[in-house]
C-alpha cells in the first residue's frame, strides 16, 4: 500500500469515525435529554434498530474507501471542496442505502422508510462537504504533501 493511501485512510478514520460515531448517537440520546422523557428515543430504537446497526457497520466500511477515494481525488489535483463533495457523497450514499434496504426488509410503511433517509442523505451530504468532509480533504491533502516532500528530501539527499 502506498505510504499516501495509508495516511489517507488513517486520516478519514481518525477524523471521521469519532464524529460520525458521536452523530450517530446524539441522534439517539438528545432527544430524551431535551424532553426529559426516553419514549421518542424507545421509538427511534424499535423502528430503526437494526438498521441503525448497519448503519454504524457500513460507516466504519465507508471510512475506509473515502479515505481511498479523498487520496486519488487529492493526487489527481481536484480542489478541496470537490474532493469533499466527493467523499461525503460516497460515505452518505453507502451508509444510507444500506440504512434504507435493512429498514424496508422491517417496516410495512414503504414511504416513511424511504423519504426520511433520502431527507438524511440530502442534509447530511450537504453539511458534511462543508464541514467533516473539508476537514479531512484539507488534512489528506497536508499529509500527502508532507510525503512528497520527504520523498523529494531523501532524494535530494542521496544525490549530494
Amino acid at each position: 500500500m502506498k505510504k499516501s493511501l495509508g495516511k489517507s485512510v488513517l486520516t478519514s478514520y481518525i477524523i471521521g469515525l469519532p464524529i460520525g460515531l458521536l452523530f450517530i448517537a446524539s441522534t439517539i440520546i438528545l432527544p430524551p435529554l431535551l424532553s426529559g422523557e426516553g419514549l421518542l428515543s424507545f421509538i427511534i430504537l424499535s423502528l430503526y434498530g437494526k438498521s441503525i446497526v448497519g448503519l454504524v457497520i457500513s460507516f466504519i466500511i465507508a471510512l475506509w474507501f473515502g479515505g481511498i477515494l479523498a487520496q486519488k481525488s487529492i493526487e489527481k489535483g481536484n480542489s478541496l471542496l470537490l474532493t469533499s463533495f466527493k467523499y461525503s457523497l460516497l460515505i452518505n450514499l453507502v451508509i444510507w442505502t444500506v440504512f434504507s434496504a435493512i429498514a424496508s426488509f422491517n417496516q410495512e410503511n414503504e414511504f416513511g422508510f424511504f423519504v426520511l433517509p433520502f431527507i438524511a442523505f440530502i442534509f447530511c451530504t450537504t453539511i458534511k462537504t462543508f464541514t467533516i468532509g473539508l476537514v479531512i480533504a484539507f488534512r489528506t491533502r497536508t499529509v500527502i504533501r508532507n510525503i512528497l516532500n520527504e520523498d523529494n528530501y531523501s532524494t535530494n539527499k542521496n544525490l549530494r
